[in-house]
């Protein structure tokens, strides 16, 4: 029953809006909107009735206007309905002529003299009142509307707009039955009030208890209360608590209340409610309230209570698993709390009953069990794919490591048809679970099984995702298996491609996006690229749906990526040799900016305008005063980033053409007086060195007039020697000693130890480790 219905009785009888408009008297807002719409609607009426007229002059037909009926039915049939109006059918748009049905059924209404049920006490909820509200509103705007296709647009009487209703505040309803329903209906207010508070209070016994503790929590939040004020409203506050927690529990307001007896950290009080609600775990973990007093004793509870919750746990695992509350328990447990033994026993719950029953001491993985006993295979897998397809699939629970490791397990020993339902079920949520390291797995196995209509699928909701999955660790894995297999480049370039083209900032200032950036460069390089993560790339090399040629498909999505990624490297090169990220950034740029190599998959084009304003910014930086040992900067030259980037550049000059040459740069844009003062640095002999043996004739000219020999011979470190040779032609004394000089990591090199660098990649950062 509602209070609300209730109080109607013996209230006195408002003033309708009329007699408020007739009387003058003061109206409110809400009032006065009515009166408005009321007017808008008679003169809408009206401007309609005169075209209705106008129509029927035309036509030679005298019309009758109806005035409104003002009698309103009752529900209950109390008054007869109004006498139905004969029906006119129109045989033909273009007759004139109406046939008149004048025979019509007469129906008596009778008063019904039933008691009224149940639902004349309850209050409509607010979906349905929401809905009444949206469906009334609709059909004055829809009327409004057909009334004002005959009429003249005028600027006296606006188009009517959308009626806003605010929906009443719900009122708690009060279930009775019909007996008690009656004799409420006869009773005075006051006595009928004052039942009500006592039916509610059998109804819910601890309401009082409750209404107590939050008066006394709110006295006890306070900071103006005094410490030992404090402290005995506390005490009051557990004696009420205590008896009752497995009760009050799993209301809002109270949970709230047990948070804080828990923050408190009162050893005393954190043991008694443990204790009272050590048996009611597994229930409160389920309680969208309860969950939290779970989560804090996990947290900050002792490693007995943690033990003893993790115990508790134990044969609940699969139904936990799905509410999604306990799920959220779960995976923490699984992932923070859990040791190695309880991990093992809460994965093995999914695997059969049976391992609930008989619990295995030893720890094996799935692929063990099986090799032990192969005949439980179908039945392990069966049970996994009814948990996971059924209870696993929503977006909440999918998200969770603990799933993400059932699924590879299904993934990795199900037959074809298991398989396929597993992809059926999350290949519209595959950007959900690509966050850990089994999910990316999942993910991976789910690209290589999925045929085209699957895989364009996929592709498509990786849309606005695919910044975020190629900056994780294990999301930008699921990206690279995407540019392997999937043969409809147009669409990764669509959804994926011109994705991270837009964001290069973004991924440029991220370990993890740089390595995405440079496996579009260099697909599977083993220089960048852990052999590990090679290798389980290329398990989904021979599947059945990848058709296209590999190297076809990585040229396409390497053009649709060069231009911005190489347009942005041009802008910022400043930041990539000498930001934060440098030691990171600086191999994207090489990576991006080398030329093709035996190792390559497909061969890599760059646009010459684009490979000449990144090195034009190079020579930008270059071109800066060289101060050797410069203690707020180290200039490009002697920066370990910078010098290992121009070192790797230069030498694969020989094979551009000059104008794109960075020889080429470097002597246009940088000083010859700072040229010349490189030579007083070791790594700018090895930077003038390279020039000289790549950069072409020109190049060599000049250098030949800008470097001086004799000033070489005063130097004793390993490039100006080198670069000495290089220039008179003369054939280097081989020197087996060692000098004291300094060099790679403290020690000089020989000729013979820069001839094996000069033979490998990374001769260039073997210099940039060496002091002046």
């Amino acid at each position: 029953m509602t209070v609300s219905k209730l109080k109607t009785k013996g209230k006195k009888k408002g003033q309708s809006l009329d007699d408020k408009v007739r009387k003058k008297l003061h109206l409110n807002k809400q009032d006065r909107g009515r009166v408005i719409k009321q007017k808008k609607r008679l003169a809408i009426k009206k401007a309609v009735e005169e075209r209705v007229k106008e129509n029927m002059a035309e036509l030679g037909i005298s019309g009758r206007t109806r005035e409104p009926s003002v009698a309103s039915e009752s529900s209950f049939g109390s008054v007869p309905p109004p006498k139905r109006l004969k029906k006119r059918v129109s045989f033909s748009a273009t007759l004139c002529e109406q046939k008149e049905f004048k025979k019509t059924d007469e129906i008596e209404a009778r008063l019904s003299e039933a008691s009224p049920g149940r639902s004349i006490l309850s209050t409509p909820n607010k979906k349905s009142l929401r809905k009444a509200a949206a469906a009334k509103a609709n059909t004055e705007i829809a009327d409004a509307d057909d009334s004002m296709d005959g009429v003249e647009e005028s600027t006296d009487t606006p188009t009517p707009k959308k009626a806003t209703t605010k929906v009443p505040k719900i009122k708690p309803v009060l279930q009775v039955p019909k007996k008690v329903k009656e004799q409420l209906m006869n009773m005075p207010r006051k006595e009928r009030k004052a039942f009500l508070v006592e039916l509610r209070k059998k109804q819910k016994p601890n309401l009082t208890i409750a209404n107590d503790c939050k008066a006394l929590w709110e006295r006890a939040r306070m900071k103006k209360v005094a410490k030992d004020e404090k402290d005995e409203i506390i005490r009051k506050l557990v004696g009420l608590v205590k008896g009752h927690a497995k009760q009050l529990i799993y209301a809002h307001d109270m949970s709230r209340i047990f948070q804080y007896l828990l923050k408190l950290e009162r050893e005393g009080i954190t043991e008694m409610l443990f204790h009272e609600l050590s048996s009611e775990l597994v229930r409160m973990s389920k309680s969208p309230y309860a969950r939290f007093f779970v989560k804090r004793m996990l947290k900050y509870g002792s490693r007995q209570q943690r033990s003893t919750i993790i115990d508790a746990f134990r044969g609940h695992a699969v139904a936990m698993l799905g509410n999604v509350f306990s799920a959220d328990i779960l995976e923490s447990v699984y992932n923070e709390y859990a040791n190695a033994q309880q991990r093992f026993d809460m994965i093995t719950e999914f695997y059969g009953k049976e391992f609930v029953i008989f619990r295995l001491d030893k720890i094996k993985t799935l692929d063990e069990i099986i090799a032990a006993e192969p005949a439980k295979r179908p039945l392990i897998t069966k049970y996994l794919e009814e948990i996971l397809v059924d209870k696993c699939t929503n977006k909440i629970t999918l998200r969770h490591s603990l799933v993400h490791k059932l699924m590879s397990d299904l993934l990795e020993h199900g037959d074809k048809d298991q398989k396929s339902n597993l992809l059926d079920a999350v290949k519209d949520k595959i950007p959900e679970i690509v966050h850990t390291p089994y999910g990316a797995r999942v993910a991976m196995k789910c690209v290589w099984m999925a045929n085209a209509k699957d895989r364009k699928l996929i592709v498509k909701n990786f849309k606005d995702l695919s910044v975020k999955a190629a900056k994780e660790k294990f999301g930008q894995r699921v990206l690279c298996t995407i540019f392997d297999q999937v043969d409809d480049t147009k669409l990764v370039n669509k959804f994926i491609t011109s994705e991270l083209g837009n964001h290069v900032g973004d991924l440029m200032q991220d370990r993890w996006g740089c390595l995405c950036l440079e496996y579009i460069a260099h697909p599977r390089d083993g220089r960048s690229m852990d052999h590990a993560l090679i290798k389980e790339l290329e398990r989904g090399d021979g599947n059945e749906h990848s058709k296209k040629e590999k190297k076809d498909r990585y040229a396409e999505i390497f053009e649709q990526i060069a231009n911005p990624l190489l347009t942005y490297c041009a802008a910022n090169m400043d930041e990539l040799i000498f930001g934060q990220m440098a030691p990171v950034t600086v191999h994207t740029v090489r990576k991006m900016l080398e030329l093709p190599i035996p190792r390559d998959l497909f061969e890599r084009k760059v646009e010459g305008a684009d490979r000449i304003a990144c090195y034009e910014a190079i020579a930008k930086l270059a071109a800066e005063e060289f101060i050797p040992m410069n203690p707020e900067r180290f200039h490009l030259i002697e920066s370990t980033n910078g010098g290992y980037l121009v070192g790797q550049l230069l030498r694969q000059d020989s094979r551009l053409p000059v104008e794109q040459r960075l020889s080429t740069q470097f002597i246009t844009h940088v000083p010859l007086e700072s040229l010349s003062g490189w030579l007083s640095c070791n790594k700018g002999c090895f930077v003038l060195l390279r020039m000289w043996e790549h950069g072409g004739d020109a190049v060599q000219k000049k250098l030949r007039k800008l470097i001086d020999v004799k000033r070489l011979e005063r130097y004793s470190f390993v490039g100006a020697r080198l670069l000495r040779e290089a220039l008179t032609g003369a054939k280097a004394t081989v020197k087996k000693e060692v000098k004291e000089e300094p060099g790679i990591n403290g020690v000089a090199l020989d000729e013979d130890e820069y001839e094996v660098l000069d033979d490998g990649d990374d001769m260039e950062q073997a210099n940039s480790d060496s002091d002046d």
